[in-house]
């Protein structure tokens, strides 16, 4: 049974829908680390403060990314059903993302190392979200394979 669970994650980390989604992240990693570092260097607002405003404004270009060139609306749970998904995982990435910034301030001092600590704190939820839009918002109702990924149950 564990030997199969692993195998279905595997093919799925394979898969076309896994590789847009990974192409939207980077886009989304990118875009919010200029952002990021834009607020924090340049506009000299403090760290924890640059990280919520990056935060907040960059989920809403990954929801958006993420509706339009990986998962089909049509499959679809309800758009009130992305949202809270979205909502909930930017918000734990956002606490994650926070105490790691706070953190490295604490102890590496700011710079770049914000950013590294942003990075960590994201990168510890991005995994998590694929598989739970993946596996609970964008589902065919027949249960049929989704690009050729057993459906996630």
């Amino acid at each position: 049974m564990i030997i199969d669970r692993a195998k279905r994650y595997r093919g799925r980390l394979q898969s076309p829908l896994f590789r847009r989604y990974l192409g939207v992240s980077v886009a989304g990693v990118v875009s919010g680390h200029i952002l990021l570092w834009g607020l924090h260097t340049l506009g000299g607002v403090g760290p924890l403060k640059a990280n919520l405003a990056s935060t907040t404004i960059n989920t809403c270009f990954i929801l958006v990314a993420t509706r339009k060139f990986v998962w089909d609306p049509g499959l679809s749970k309800g758009i009130r059903s992305e949202l809270t998904v979205f909502a909930v995982m930017a918000s734990l990435g956002l606490a994650v993302s926070t105490i790691t910034v706070w953190a490295t301030v604490e102890s590496l001092g700011d710079g770049l190392w914000v950013n590294a600590a942003n990075l960590t704190g994201f990168g510890l939820v991005w995994l998590l979200r694929f598989f739970v839009l993946d596996g609970f918002i964008y589902v065919k109702s027949d249960h049929s394979e989704h690009e050729g990924m057993p459906a996630f149950r």
